[in-house]
């Protein structure tokens, strides 16, 4: 009996080793088992994966795919290559379907390299703040990139949008500041003008044929109101014409930086830009024989195409010190009362700057201080016997205000206020003699610390006869000693002309007048001539009338 036993589980025994064998391949004297099938294995697995995500669905076919590729590198890892293969097989029919199923499913086409044009340059072409050429280029760029798009759904590879990001990268500064300035109060302000500006302009011109209305454009602190018209861009011609302006405003600063700290104008400059001289007539009435206009009144400047730098310039100066004058007004009575020869005087002291092209030829360079041709020519015709009277001795023309205006017209002498306005104001700042009665140049000039002074003064709105002798520390000694020396360094100014000793608007001291590569000055020059008095307008005389007085 235990015999038996023994026998039967030693059988038993055998039987379970030769099945195991079989199952594991091995062979352990019994017949091979079968293999598991790879495609099979891969296909179970795929069953399985796709029934966990809607495969009929872009994003779903996305992410079962995803899954299949993880489970390949898993088995390709563990030496089941084949059953990898056929996962990633089908892994790659799913990428192709998600974008048959879904064309802009996004992370699909970036892991093509690719991106899609969201139309991001629609709103530059339509920006009338930026220049017809920026708002060309962008809609070539649109257009390009429309084309290389129209099949793809407007998706395309990283090249196709190089134009664009390049064209994005330029105008960035202009969008970055745009946003900036329509975030700032000066937009909003500026939009106040615009309302007031343009009711202003359509009542002023009505139904006239040659008027199609202004569009305004910022060009901050300059706010401009360009007459439309198709033969010009009212963008470009902003910037050009702002350019004046800026460079006005710097020159003005930079002059005056260490005395009366003037800094940008915060809040909008209006400027009138009109296509015409016939259009800007229309606006300042057909009366006017001025060719451009400052307006205190509205603080606009009035200019148009055919206008000069020069020009833009006197008038822009006027426009500037009235913003920078403290309590100013809009009223005709606060502008009647103001300095004429001051006024007038230093617009001619800035518009006859000397303007050079910048060494890199994109703009200007102006230098200020340099004799004004006009002025001076101006001055000299009228310094002879039988003329001089026509001129003012220094007490009338520093008497002189904007509500004199009008008698002075009528007496023919308004050209005298400019060419002597700015003859006195480049005598302040030039004028220096030493003591055996030779001029010096190249230094500041005797006055020019005091005139200074006048210049804070009026733009604190302290202007006049007396606020110029106080600002000069003057009695009336002391004014006729410097009308003495007005006049002789004027005529010392005409000799040198005369003597051809004058280059680029500045007086050469006699050893720098040369001819044929030698000097030709001689030091008797520079002496500062006598003056004799049918040479000048008569002392003490006051043909302005009404004294210094203007309420």
């Amino acid at each position: 009996m235990k015999k038996h036993t023994e026998r039967l589980i030693t059988l038993a025994l055998i039987s379970w080793l030769l099945i195991g064998c079989g199952d594991d391949g091995g062979s352990g004297g019994g017949a091979a088992a079968k293999k598991p099938d790879p495609k099979k294995t891969a296909a179970e697995f795929i069953t399985r994966v796709e029934s966990q995500h809607d495969v009929k669905t872009g994003a779903g076919a996305w992410a079962a795919a995803a899954a299949l590729r993880t489970q390949a590198s898993a088995w390709r890892e563990d030496g089941k290559s084949q059953a990898a293969n056929e996962l990633l097989n089908r892994a790659a029919r799913l990428k192709v379907d998600t974008l048959a199923l879904d064309p802009n499913f996004e992370p699909a086409r970036t892991a093509r390299g690719e991106r899609r044009y969201a139309d991001e340059l629609l709103p530059l072409i339509e920006a009338d703040w930026l220049e017809d050429v920026d708002r060309s280029d962008a809609e070539e760029a649109h257009k390009r990139i429309v084309r290389a798009t129209k099949d793809s759904h407007g998706w395309a590879t990283e090249d196709r949008f190089r134009q664009m990001d390049a064209l994005l990268v330029k105008l960035k500064p202009k969008i970055d500041a745009r946003k900036e300035l329509e975030a700032s109060p000066f937009y909003k302000a500026a939009q106040d003008v615009k309302e007031s500006t343009l009711a202003d302009l359509d009542k002023r011109f009505g139904d006239w044929d040659k008027w199609s209305g202004a569009e305004m454009k910022i060009q901050k602190p300059f706010v401009f109101f360009i007459q439309k018209d198709s033969s010009w861009d009212p963008v470009s011609v902003a910037s050009s014409r702002a350019r004046e302006l800026f460079a006005l405003q710097d020159i003005i600063m930079a002059e005056f930086k260490d005395d009366l700290d003037l800094k940008q104008v915060e809040e909008p400059v209006p400027v009138l830009m009109f296509r015409s001289h016939e259009v800007y007539k229309k606006y300042a009435g057909e009366a006017s024989t001025a060719y451009a206009h400052f307006e205190p009144g509205t603080g606009r400047l009035a200019v148009h195409d055919d206008c000069s730098h020069t020009t833009i310039m006197h008038e822009g100066t006027h426009q500037l010190m009235w913003f920078w004058s403290k309590g100013n007004s809009s009223g005709v009575l606060s502008a009647a009362r103001r300095a004429y020869w001051f006024n007038e005087g230093i617009a001619e002291w800035y518009s006859g700057a000397a303007r050079r092209r910048n060494a890199d030829n994109t703009g200007w360079t102006y230098e200020i201080g340099l004799l004004h041709n006009g002025r001076i020519q101006g001055l000299s015709r009228y310094m002879s016997k039988g003329d001089s009277k026509q001129l003012f001795n220094l007490k009338e023309l520093i008497q002189t205000r904007y509500a004199h205006r009008a008698k002075i017209r009528r007496t023919h002498r308004e050209g005298h206020i400019y060419s002597q306005g700015w003859f006195l104001i480049y005598f302040l700042n030039h004028y220096n003699v030493d003591g055996d009665g030779n001029v010096v140049l190249g230094k500041p000039g005797k006055y020019a610390a005091r005139w200074r002074n006048y210049v804070k003064g009026e733009l604190e709105g302290q202007t006049g006869y007396e606020e110029f002798m106080k600002a000069m520390g003057l009695d009336e000694a002391g004014l006729s000693a410097m009308e003495d020396e007005y006049w002789r360094y004027g005529k010392w100014i005409n000799k040198k002309i005369l003597l051809r000793a004058v280059e680029d608007k500045r007086v050469l001291p006699w050893q720098e007048q040369k001819a044929g590569g030698r000097v030709v000055g001689r030091a008797k020059d520079d002496i500062l001539p006598e003056v004799a008095p049918e040479e000048r307008p008569p002392m003490g005389r006051d043909t302005i009338g009404g004294g210094d007085v203007v309420k």
